[in-house]
């Protein structure tokens, strides 16, 4: 090896290790920061003289009530979604009528209004209802804003299921609702699993809506909950 190619293979190397820590400096410089006692910018390796984990508790105490919030609404949100959407995405499927084709573009609709085009009429309503401020009805908001998506897959995936099946039992002496969760449901479990994913990580990570409609600190779900992390200046609390 000549030495132009070791000048080039050191210089890469060089090129390389300047890349590697103009990424990596500032993640060590955050770690190193989160675990002094006090925020500064002269940050240097902890000792045991200022090293602290008082920052990560603190933070991990204050999630718990938020997490839990979060379970509430979107679990809620999700299960009543995929209710009304698989009741409304069946018939959808099955039969055919005059409106089908005006509903099913109305869903689409729907499905691609902005959430914020909605919050006003939303926020009177839940003012005039006095339902302000409640994680439930919140929840069920939050469902609402999921069904267009919903009967959309959930419609999608019916209509993979072959008729026929449910001839066959009805020809066995099973009634409509009897094909239906005996045949049709099983089926459609996969379907069913891809609408509840997506409402699920759809509403956890909604954070306008519980935003406007809740104002109680201790009923604030986790993606609200962060932002509080911020000081009223905009800037975060290093601790």
């Amino acid at each position: 090896m000549n030495l132009k190619k070791k000048f080039i293979i050191i210089l890469n190397i060089i090129i390389f290790l300047v890349v590697v820590a103009f990424f990596v400096l500032p993640d060590l410089w955050m770690i190193f920061a989160s675990l002094e006692k006090g925020a500064t910018l002269n940050t240097v390796l902890p000792t045991p003289m200022n090293f602290t984990l008082t920052n990560y508790t603190n933070i991990f105490k204050s999630l718990i009530t938020p997490l839990a919030n979060s379970l509430y609404i979107c679990g809620l949100g999700t299960l009543v979604a995929i209710i009304i959407s698989g009741i409304a995405a069946y018939p959808l499927s099955r039969y055919r009528f005059k409106l089908k084709a005006p509903i099913m573009y109305g869903m689409l609709f729907l499905s691609v209004l902005p959430i914020t085009a909605m919050m006003i009429p939303a926020y009177s309503m839940f003012v005039t209802l006095n339902i302000l401020d409640s994680r439930w009805a919140t929840s069920l908001f939050m469902a609402a804003t999921s069904i267009p998506v919903n009967v959309w897959i959930l419609k999608s995936f019916f209509d993979t299921i072959s008729i026929e099946l449910e001839e066959a039992a009805w020809v066995d002496g099973a009634t409509r609702f009897q094909s239906l969760f005996h045949v049709v449901m099983p089926l459609s479990i996969p379907g069913f699993a891809v609408a509840a994913l997506l409402s699920f990580v759809g509403q956890w990570g909604n954070f306008y809506v519980p935003f406007v409609l809740l104002s109680d600190s201790n009923k604030f779900p986790l993606a609200v909950s962060i932002y509080n992390f911020f000081t009223s200046r905009g800037l975060p609390d290093f601790g």
